[in-house]
C-alpha cells in the first residue's frame, strides 16, 4: 500500500525537475545564434513538407482530370464529335423509353403502396386520439375544482357575515346588573402603566 503514493511522489518530483530543465534548455537555445539557424532552417523545411502532404491528401484526382479535359477541349466541334453526341442522345433515349414502359407496372405497385398508406392514415385518424382525451379530462377536473373553490368562496363569505352579526348582537347585549357590554370590543385596549 506504501509504494503506490511514494511512486506518484517520485513522479510529481521528475516532472518538476523535467520542467525545470526544459525551461533552461529552451531559454539557452533561444539565446545560441547557431542554434537558431539550425532550427529556423530544418523547421521551415519540416513545415512546407507538412504543408504539402496536407494539400496532397485534400486533394481530388478525378476533379482536376475533369478540368484537364474541360480545358484542353475545342471550343469548336468537329463532325464526328456532333455525330457522336447524337448517337450517345438516342441511346439515351432508347433507354429512357424502355424504362418508361418498365415503369408503368411500377406504378400499379406504386399506386398499391399509396392505397395501403391512404388506407392507414384513414384507420389510425379513426382512433381517438389519447393525449386530447386525457386534456378534455384534466380540463374537466379544473373546472370542478374552480366551481368547488367559488363555492367554498361564497360559503365563507356567508359565514363571515353571520359571524359579523352574531357579534353585533353580543356587543348589544349589556349586563342587568353592571350594565356593561357582555362582549368586550376587540379593539386592542391602551397599555397600562405599570406600577
Amino acid at each position: 500500500m506504501v509504494p503506490l503514493p511514494l511512486f506518484k511522489l517520485a513522479a510529481l518530483f521528475v516532472r518538476h525537475i523535467s520542467k525545470y530543465g526544459a525551461n533552461q534548455i529552451k531559454a539557452a537555445a533561444h539565446d545560441h545564434p547557431r542554434f537558431r539557424a539550425f532550427a529556423a532552417r530544418h523547421g521551415q523545411s519540416i513545415h512546407q513538407l507538412n504543408m504539402r502532404l496536407s494539400v496532397a491528401s485534400l486533394r481530388n484526382v478525378d476533379a482536376e482530370l475533369r478540368a484537364k479535359d474541360l480545358a484542353e477541349a475545342p471550343t469548336v466541334k468537329t463532325k464526328e464529335q456532333i455525330e457522336k453526341e447524337e448517337v450517345a442522345k438516342k441511346e439515351v433515349a432508347k433507354k429512357e423509353s424502355s424504362s418508361s414502359s418498365s415503369s408503368s407496372s411500377s406504378s400499379s405497385s406504386g399506386g398499391t403502396s399509396r392505397a395501403a398508406f391512404i388506407f392507414e392514415y384513414w384507420r389510425g385518424s379513426q382512433k381517438p386520439d389519447q393525449n386530447s382525451e386525457k386534456i378534455s379530462q384534466l380540463t374537466e377536473k379544473v373546472d370542478e375544482l374552480r366551481k368547488r373553490e367559488e363555492e367554498l368562496l361564497a360559503l365563507e363569505e356567508k359565514r363571515s357575515a353571520r359571524v359579523d352579526q352574531l357579534e353585533e348582537a353580543l356587543r348589544a347585549l349589556r349586563d342587568p346588573k353592571t350594565k356593561k357590554p357582555l362582549l368586550p370590543t376587540l379593539q386592542p385596549s391602551e397599555p397600562q402603566p405599570s406600577t
